[in-house]
């Protein structure tokens, strides 16, 4: 006996709330919203799309905006300097990096302007370097006969 009455209290509850305006405005309301979406939306061409940059941020991505970022705080881009390392000198040409360059020949921003027995000089208009060879970056031994 009490189910049924709380059935029927329960139904009447929800048939008034039912008739209330607000509620079947708000119901209404949520329809309209529902059939919009429903509707067939016609979108961009895929050529279009492929075009568009990916909206998401990798770990590589965030790395190199950090490394930029952190170069900009410190100024310009730092640019790396080359290290000159001489390596060998073999008939008049000397091994500087992992190139054989003659005198006269331009490295970066100087001109090899001396080749001599274990070292070479290297200038620009402002600047004079020597470049020695050191013993033990010689791994090559000549042996005459």
């Amino acid at each position: 006996m009490k189910k049924i009455a709380f059935l029927t209290l329960f139904s009447i509850l929800l048939q008034a709330e039912l008739v209330d305006p607000q509620l079947k405005a708000e119901l209404k309301r949520f329809e309209n919203i529902f059939k919009e979406i429903s509707k067939k939306r016609i979108g961009e061409r895929e050529s279009i799309i492929d075009t568009i940059k990916d909206p998401f941020v990798y770990k590589k991505e965030i790395k190199k905006i950090a490394k930029e970022a952190k170069a900009s705080k410190n100024g310009a881009k730092s640019k790396k300097k080359k290290v000159l390392k001489l390596l060998a000198i073999f008939n008049n040409k000397a091994k500087i990096g992992d190139k054989w360059y003659r005198l006269h020949q331009k490295i970066g921003e100087y001109r090899v302007s001396k080749i001599a027995n274990g070292y070479v000089i290297l200038r620009n208009r402002y600047k004079k370097i020597k470049l020695s060879l050191r013993k033990k970056d010689a791994n090559i031994k000549i042996i005459s006969h």
